[in-house]
């Protein structure tokens, strides 16, 4: 007796619609894209811009390597310095000895003064004001003291020249003292006559 094999089916449950799952793989991956491509974009440095994960501080340890770098110093330029030329030195001369005049000569050189001495010192005897007189004839006595004398003429010239200036200073203080000024002028006037015997005047 055969049994009647039952009919064997495969059920397959009804296929559900797949373009709703293809539809969200494609926006998955679309989604997936977008993100990269930001990231992308802000992880690329850009034109020296910080990479990210960098710090803009620099580390502590290169800060503490670095060495700063020697700034060259700039040695000035001498400037040459230019010695003035020397100067010619003048040769050193002596003036020259005076030339000893003849007694003519001398004679007319002084004759001048003493005439003056013996006009002033008689101006103080009749009364006039004697100061400046005596002060003009001190300065004819110095001139006469400078003038050169003949050799033969000199020592007794100077000593007559310093008698007549010592007469004049006598003079001076008797008239200081308002005293009579008779003998002092006349001491004076001799010495003034021994002048003009010395030059022969």
């Amino acid at each position: 007796m055969n049994e009647q094999q039952p009919d064997v089916q495969w059920v397959f449950p009804p296929e559900k619609n797949r373009a709703g799952r293809v539809w969200l793989i494609v926006g998955l991956v679309a989604a997936v894209l977008l993100i990269a491509g930001a990231l992308a974009f802000f992880l690329i440095p850009r034109d020296g811009a910080p990479t990210p994960g960098s710090s803009s501080s620099p580390s502590p340890s290169a800060s503490a390597t670095r060495t700063p770098t020697p700034t060259p110093t700039r040695t000035p330029t001498p400037v040459p310095t230019v010695s003035p030329a020397p100067l010619p030195s003048a040769p050193v001369t002596e003036p020259p000895a005076p030339v000893e005049p003849g007694t003519g000569e001398f004679g007319a050189a002084v004759a001048g003064r003493l005439a003056d001495a013996s006009v002033g010192l008689d101006l103080i005897a009749n009364g006039a004001d004697a100061l400046p007189i005596i002060d003009q004839l001190e300065l004819d006595a110095q001139q006469l003291a400078d003038t050169v004398a003949p050799a033969a003429l000199d020592a007794q010239w100077r000593e007559s020249v310093n008698a007549y200036a010592s007469s004049l200073r006598a003079l001076r203080d008797v008239v200081n003292a308002s005293e009579d000024v008779s003998s002092a002028v006349s001491t004076a006037a001799a010495n003034v006559q021994q002048l003009k015997a010395i030059a022969g005047v």
